[in-house]
């Protein structure tokens, strides 16, 4: 159980809650797994939001950092896996 010590009104803490996006994929790209959001005005593209990594310096990389756009359509070990 978790507890938030706060002034702000729970509206406010909890706006955005319910919000559904488009659902994240999984995929996989040179070797470092991801999260990807597919972009609704640009079919075939992503943008990242979170890298799974057990390598420290994948989260250095600034190609894979989280807002990175990223083409989607690609070799088969770049095929979205919806979660």
């Amino acid at each position: 159980m978790t507890l938030l010590w706060t002034i702000a009104s729970l509206d406010q803490v909890f706006s955005g809650y319910q919000q559904t996006g488009t659902p994240l994929r999984e995929i996989r790209r040179q070797g470092v797994t991801m999260l990807v959001r597919e972009k609704s005005g640009a079919p075939g593209m992503g943008e990242i939001e979170r890298i799974i990594s057990p390598n420290p310096n994948d989260y250095l990389r600034p190609d894979l950092q989280p807002g990175t756009v990223i083409g989607l359509i690609g070799e088969a070990e770049n095929a979205p896996q919806p979660l």
